[in-house]
């Protein structure tokens, strides 16, 4: 997702020094799509994954929205002429990337506006894959897959509506009878293998 924004911005902005890193636009777009039409095919794809975008930028807590500050033309009504105010303004460099116009040369805050934009999506693409490198390590780990069996039950009471504290408790108590059970019949085995006596009372204080 990331990845294909910032693929699709670099070609729509055409800043030289982030060009040379996109790849190749005919692989963005259908082979049909005119030259002069592309700018603005570009366009509507960015604006298509943005509401995706911004969810996932807050699901990785990486911010879009900065404050630029510049010096604007504003009339003084004291001088009655007029002046140069410092002026800021918060922007949302995902959700109003519209306001990017890669047509003006002029534009001044354009450049600083891309970087910002460029900036937030290199952390989230940063995030999402070391969050994809730690869901691979998990798959090859046999206490996740236990303690996803274990916790099914409970996700199916939560998607039918009918997860409690009350129905949580009784299900957490069956849960701890059943590791204990099962430890115990472990221990045993291996206690028989190994000719060793069962501890049957202290085995026993463990069900108290």
């Amino acid at each position: 997702m990331f990845s294909s924004v910032v693929v699709l911005a670099r070609h729509h902005q055409r800043w030289a020094h982030q060009l040379k890193f996109a790849r190749p636009i005919e692989q963005l777009l259908p082979g049909e799509t005119p030259e002069i039409d592309r700018p603005e095919v570009l366009k509507r794809e960015i604006l298509r994954l943005t509401p995706s975008v911004k969810r996932d930028l807050a699901r990785a807590m990486v911010s879009s929205t900065f404050a630029m500050t510049r010096d604007e033309p504003k009339f003084d009504s004291e001088k009655c002429r007029t002046v140069l105010k410092e002026t800021t303004r918060t922007f949302d460099v995902v959700g109003e990337y519209s306001l990017l116009n890669p047509t003006d040369p002029w534009d001044r805050d354009r450049q600083q506006y891309f970087e910002l934009l460029m900036g937030s999506l290199e952390q989230g693409i940063g995030f999402f894959t070391e969050a994809r490198r730690a869901a691979r390590l998990r798959k090859f780990n046999p206490v996740c897959w236990l303690a996803f069996v274990l916790r099914f039950p409970i996700l199916v009471l939560e998607k039918a509506g009918l997860q409690s504290e009350e129905t949580e408790s009784g299900v957490l108590k069956t849960y701890g009878w059943l590791v204990r059970l099962v430890m115990v019949i472990l221990l045993a085995s291996i206690a028989a293998k190994l000719g060793v006596s069962i501890p049957w009372q202290e085995i026993g204080s463990l069900f108290r």
